[in-house]
């Protein structure tokens, strides 16, 4: 027994890689059987699902199916606007892999690519940021591999969320040193803009908070960081109560407690350049889809093919 605990204590870096590859690949066979569709048991979550990753599939057919860019889908009627839809994949790094092997076979490879790469920033972040050896960051990464969140995801049919996948990745590269890094955790960041949703301002905060935390851990300063993190964050928490000018005070408060401190504050100063360079990477990669999704926003997401007709069948109040 001691002797297997030092070979696995001695696992390199590659071996660790290719276990938690071997691994996702494995949890994820279920979700290839069938190869033509998705099965979730479900109906209601199945039609969310697809919903979700009809946006692909029509980038798909116009791209190799028409010849033409996918701006429109192509549906009796005129069709409707896809470009710049919170779910369009168009603009994504994710497409190729969609034009290459079909928008069914496409998505499930990509979820098994998204649940190697969320094992791998859970194995890199416990080795190099948690200091643990190899073998104990291999069994985090792949408890996060068959914790069940990929699954999880799949059954209630929300594609955008599995990027949040990504997010222990991106905090490696943000936080573990070198200009690569940042450049690369900017490029994994921009995918969660493309298509993530809401999981993009979700890590957004994260990332901001890990900021804080690791510049407390540095300079030795836990407790004024906490209570600085406490200030940052309790604004999300008074404007449900509506009362703005508190949220403005809080908001003001923050950054003065965080700043008060010398060591503190050079510490935290330092990484914020860092966070400043991913969060710039990303949002200049992503520059496309901002402009759609503030177009979007300034016409209230309203489209022109939106039901007019009172009458209708379906959805009588018109809305």
């Amino acid at each position: 027994m001691l002797y297997s605990y030092s070979a696995m204590t001695s696992l390199d870096t590659r071996k660790a890689v290719l276990a938690l590859a071997a691994v996702a690949a494995l949890f994820t066979l279920p979700v290839f059987t069938p190869l033509d569709g998705f099965v979730s048991g479900d109906a209601w979550r199945t039609n969310d699902w697809l919903n979700t990753r009809l946006f692909d599939l029509l980038a798909h057919d116009s791209l190799l199916g028409r010849g033409t860019f996918p701006l429109r889908s192509h549906l009796v009627g005129g069709g409707f606007p896809t470009v710049a839809h919170p779910s369009d994949g168009s603009w994504a790094p994710t497409l190729p892999v969609i034009l290459a092997l079909g928008p069914v076979l496409g998505t499930k490879v990509l979820l098994t690519l998204f649940l190697f790469l969320g094992g791998l920033g859970v194995f890199l972040c416990a080795r190099d940021l948690l200091r643990l050896s190899t073998a104990a960051s291999l069994v985090a990464g792949l408890l996060m591999v068959v914790s069940g969140w990929a699954p999880s995801m799949i059954l209630v049919g929300f594609w955008n969320q599995v990027f949040s996948l990504l997010g222990p990745l991106i905090l490696w590269c943000l936080l573990a040193g070198g200009a690569r890094r940042l450049l690369l955790g900017g490029f994994l960041l921009a995918m969660v803009l493309q298509q993530g949703g809401h999981a993009f301002t979700a890590l957004c905060v994260s990332l901001g908070l890990c900021t804080v935390a690791a510049a407390a851990v540095q300079s030795r300063r836990p407790l004024m960081a906490a209570g600085g993190v406490l200030l940052l964050t309790a604004p999300l928490a008074i404007a449900q109560v509506g009362q703005t000018p508190l949220v403005a005070l809080v908001c003001l408060g923050g950054p003065f407690v965080l700043l008060r401190d010398a060591e503190l504050r050079g510490a935290l100063l330092a990484r914020i350049g860092r966070l400043v360079v991913l969060l710039g990477t990303a949002l200049l990669l992503g520059a496309g889809r901002l402009a759609g999704l503030f177009t979007i926003n300034h016409l209230g997401g309203r489209y022109g093919h939106a039901l007019s007709r009172h009458d209708a069948l379906w959805f009588p109040i018109g809305r």
